[in-house]
């Protein structure tokens, strides 16, 4: 499956995020993580997520 987010203007700090997956049964699972956005020194920015 396809993760896609769409074009904005991100700004630098922590978030915590939410994802739910359903599979074909209806059973559904979730995970949590959090979405890390900084810049970098080259001025690049940087997504992390763990």
């Amino acid at each position: 499956s396809l993760l896609s987010i769409a074009s904005g203007t991100l700004v630098v700090g922590s978030y915590d995020a939410s994802l739910t997956v359903t599979d074909e049964d209806g059973a559904s699972d979730s995970v949590s993580f959090t979405i890390e956005v900084t810049v970098v020194q080259d001025g690049n920015l940087e997504i992390i997520i763990d």
